[in-house]
């Protein structure tokens, strides 16, 4: 995986996980980070999130929006889950 971005690789190492032990591959040069990996990497870096913010729920389609911090830096993003897009049976 040597083309995760470096800043990645060194945070990653730095919770005790690997870009191996931590990521997958989405398509060539394109990764996804594991959860659990992630809430490690806010917890190390200080990153605090609002709560989350529904703007769609139905007992088949969920969308929510989602705010961090970072010191005086926020950014937000948008997700969501459907049945067509998820295979897990929550």
């Amino acid at each position: 995986m040597s083309d995760i971005p470096e800043r990645l690789g060194t945070i990653l190492r730095e919770i005790g996980e690997t870009p191996e032990s931590a990521c997958w591959p989405v398509r060539p040069g394109i990764y996804a980070v594991k959860y659990k990996a992630l809430e490690r990497v806010a917890e190390k870096l200080n990153i605090t999130f609002d709560e989350p913010e529904f703007a769609y729920a139905s007992p088949d389609h969920v969308i929510m929006r989602v705010t961090g911090h970072l010191g005086d830096q926020s950014a937000w993003s948008v997700g969501e889950a459907s049945k067509t897009t998820s295979q897990n049976k929550y």
